[in-house]
């Protein structure tokens, strides 16, 4: 991957183009960097020509590491330094020189989302690799970094609270198979409708230049008068939950048209995102074999072959899909300003058609995204499954299960299509366990969490340091006149995520805020939960289920305190357990005497 710094401006750089991103080349605003009235001239110019200096020590074509980056992970490398010259410029700090690890500290705090959350572990470990650089090239820029970061890195983990890194799963079988089955019916009933609708409207834009503002309003009216009396747009609009105005009507069925072709190619395909995007207009191709009939492939940029050329299968629906997209974007192409050779075009913002006077461009990752959740995730379409959270990397993880699942001999041609190195890492990080057993296996545990959340919210009484924290449940559940209600809340729960860790001698309400055994966000640690531990801990509560265990804990402490010449310090920690034991089973003996046999019953 060329990463090699084309020119050198006074505040503008600009990078090599690169094969994935045709369109558009990395340029870097150092101005931008720095907060306007902030520092004096001199300051100011100090710090950037010593981020420049890294920064080309970095990924300029004399770099020694030998290491050729993409345009993605420069613009992400840029987007932490920006963040840390801004910080500097904040605490009047000028040179890079001039940072301290306390500062170092500080910073790695502050990159903390601003929803309240922990930083993600990959997040803080990108930081400190990009300190490490620093440190590693200080000898090629000005004013460089005068300490080495990872002497500090252990402190700084200890003091900075991270969270596990999100690994996006396949889909669902119960939402991928009915999300396939709706963009194919999607497209195949609307998709000519809406493409032909969209030029219509555009060329009506045509028509209106010159004319008065009253001259348009009359003609747009009479236009989308003729438009809603068509019979394919009644159906149009009894298929969306939404009820506005026709243009804005055919705005969302265009986000969601374009929004299932995205989805069929990505999971059909298994197409990187960024591989979807660097799509031409003519990437469509056919090639026969042995007189046979032809095969029909997309030819595209292959994301991590170093922008090399490559070809993919393009089975059935694909070319159907294609087709539609090169239909959609036809006009933008034939009579607007647009240069771009982009399979995927874009239109402005809410507009029901590509417009005749403005250039639409190749379409970036956020706008892959919201057309991707326009037909996955928004609810706009009435009565359809949607997916509960959904990012487009999912689906290529989707394409590698699937195309496994009757027969894992497609490993090998499955790792290949993916552009993978190792077969082994498609099965493990892709294809991975037995998808059904693994289902069978979910199901059964969210039914068994949901029947000792039932235990833990109607029993008569619970005791332990998370009842009161549970009392408000209980309460809400008191009121319930059905057991409708109940599913229903214990199903919330479910999808908050709460975390029920139950044992012999009683329930985890599980929070790791107030974790006593040092759990971590999966939940408690197996190693240092112990009855003694838990009856201290917030999160524990005991129901009457769990007498017979305390009460053979008791019989066998006593006993073990009955035998003779037990030593002084034995005897004190036994005796210290067997208070504790009491304390807890005379406050089960008491739930047990409470509740009525009906609730012993169902316990």
């Amino acid at each position: 991957m060329s990463s090699v710094i084309k020119t050198q401006g006074r505040s503008i750089w600009v990078m090599e183009a690169f094969p994935l991103y045709p369109d558009q080349a990395l340029t870097v605003e150092w101005n931008k960097f720095l907060v306007e009235g902030v520092g004096s001239k001199h300051q100011r110019h100090t710090l950037l020509t010593s981020c420049k200096g890294f920064f080309s020590a970095m990924f300029g074509p004399a770099a020694p590491r030998g290491i050729a980056y993409s345009p993605s992970t420069i613009q992400l490398y840029l987007v932490k330094l920006k963040r840390i010259v801004r910080w500097m410029t904040g605490h009047a700090i000028w040179r890079l020189s001039d940072l301290q690890p306390q500062d170092l500290l500080a910073i790695c705090k502050e990159i903390a989302p601003r929803d309240g959350h922990r930083v993600n572990d990959s997040t803080l470990k990108s930081y400190l690799a990009l300190f490490d650089s620093m440190w590693e090239l200080r000898s090629l820029y000005t004013h460089p970094l005068r300490f080495n970061p990872r002497e500090i890195e252990t402190e700084i983990r200890a003091r900075v609270p991270t969270r596990g890194s999100l690994s996006w799963g396949a889909l669902p079988d119960q939402v991928a198979f009915p999300l396939i089955y709706d963009a194919l019916r999607w497209i195949r009933e609307f998709g000519p409708f809406i493409s032909q609708a969209a030029l219509e409207i555009a060329q009506r834009f045509e028509k209106m230049v010159g004319k008065s503002k009253g001259q348009r309003s009359r003609l747009s009216k009479l236009f989308y008068q003729q438009l809603e009396a068509k019979p394919e747009f009644g159906r149009l609009r009894d298929s969306l939950t939404f009820s506005g105005p026709t243009y804005k009507v055919m705005s969302i069925a265009l986000s969601i048209t374009e929004g299932a072709c995205l989805f069929l190619l990505l999971i059909l395909v298994g197409f990187r995102a960024s591989e979807a995007l660097a799509l031409d207009v003519d990437c469509l191709i056919e090639e026969a074999a042995d007189d046979q009939k032809g095969f029909a492939y997309l030819v595209g940029v292959a994301a991590k072959s170093n922008g090399l050329t490559r070809k993919w299968v393009a089975g059935d629906p694909i070319p159907e899909v294609v087709a539609l997209l090169v239909s959609l974007g036809a006009y933008a192409r034939n009579r607007g300003p647009t240069t771009s050779k982009a399979l995927l075009l874009t239109r402005p913002q809410g507009a029901p058609t590509f417009l005749p006077s403005r250039k639409s461009i190749r379409w970036s990752a956020t706008t892959l995204a919201s057309r991707l959740n326009a037909f996955c995730v928004a609810g706009h379409r009435e009565g359809a499954i949607q997916a509960e959270w959904f990012h487009p990397h999912m689906l290529r993880k989707t394409f590698a299960q699937l195309a496994v699942r009757r027969d894992r001999r497609n490993l090998e041609a499955v790792s290949a299509h993916l552009g993978h190195v190792y077969r082994s890492f498609t099965d493990q990080v892709y294809v991975g366990i037995d998808h059904e057993l693994a289902a069978l296996l979910d199901a059964e545990d969210r039914q068994e969490l949901a029947r000792q959340l039932e235990h833990l919210l109607t029993c008569d009484q619970v005791f332990g340091r998370a009842a009161p924290n549970l009392e408000k449940l209980r309460s809400e559940v008191r009121q319930f006149k059905g057991r409708a209600d109940l599913t229903s809340l214990i199903n919330e729960l479910i999808r908050k995520g709460v975390m029920l860790a139950p044992c012999d001698w009683g329930y985890c309400v599980y929070s790791k805020l107030h974790s006593a055994c040092d759990g971590d966000e999966r939940g408690p640690n197996e190693l240092g939960r112990s009855p003694e531990v838990c009856s201290t801990c917030t999160n524990f509560s005991v129901t009457h289920v769990h007498l017979p265990w305390w009460n053979d804990r008791a019989t066998r402490e006593e006993q073990f305190l009955n035998q003779p010449d037990l030593p002084q310090q034995t005897r004190a920690l036994a005796e210290r357990r067997l208070a504790n034991t009491r304390a807890v089973l005379g406050k089960v003996i008491r739930i047990k005497a409470a509740a009525p046999e009906s609730e012993e019953q169902r316990g």
